[in-house]
């Protein structure tokens, strides 16, 4: 067995119909990575850069790694702004050392993570559809930005604080209680009711933020 080296003993009708490997004779094992990134990469020349620093990266470590066998794009996903990248490269040992195998593909596969993200190639969930329309800015019928850039924009209403939007009376409204008949602080219901000192509860967040994007498009209209 490959895992502990445990010699076992095996009946010739379970293995007729398969191939026998002498893991110690055979040529040097090659692993491939399935990667996720972002569809930037096929932005100028960062493929190009990709390639350059994993085989730097193996050139660093002569004694683990052989060479780059191939990184070849193996889907395109535009709606979703992802690409899929199959890379492999080839070990300097063969499979009979597939523990020590596994582990030196592992950290090669931490290495093309690390160097997707100093790239900034790296695939994260995109924001929804909805950011576009009410965060993002409309030129042309089109926003000129990927999606996974449109909340670190300091314009998104989603990103600014409810006091900056509606005013510091009002986030301080919101945060104070109102006193019940037993002189108990109670916080403020979601719904419109109103409390003994004849004071209405403010309006759900979800209602006044829908309010402000009426206002907001009522005013580019």
């Amino acid at each position: 067995m490959a895992a502990n080296n445990e010699v076992a003993t095996i009946s010739n009708g379970a293995i007729a119909s398969t191939r026998i490997t002498n893991c110690a004779r055979s040529k040097n094992a090659v692993v491939d990575i399935l990667l996720k990134l972002h569809i930037s990469m096929h932005e100028g020349e960062n493929v190009e850069k990709f390639k350059d620093g994993l085989e730097n990266y193996i050139s660093d470590n002569p004694a683990i790694w052989d060479s780059l066998v191939y990184l070849r794009c193996e889907q395109v996903d535009s709606d979703d702004e992802s690409v899929m990248y199959r890379l492999a490269a080839r070990s300097r040992h063969n499979w009979q050392v597939s523990a020590r195998i596994m582990e030196d593909r592992g950290r090669l596969h931490q290495f093309c993570v690390e160097l997707a993200k100093k790239m900034k190639v790296n695939f994260d969930s995109p924001a929804t559809r909805r950011v576009l329309y009410f965060g993002g800015n409309l030129v042309d019928g089109a926003v000129k930005d990927f999606k996974k850039n449109l909340l670190m924009d300091p314009t998104n209403i989603s990103t600014r604080g409810e006091a900056e939007i509606f005013g510091s009376s009002r986030a301080e409204l919101r945060r104070r209680p109102s006193r019940d008949t037993d002189n108990n602080l109670t916080p403020f219901r979601a719904s419109g009711s109103v409390n003994v000192d004849n004071e209405a509860t403010p309006p759900s967040t979800n209602a006044a933020n829908d309010i402000f994007l009426s206002m907001v498009h009522q005013s580019h209209e």
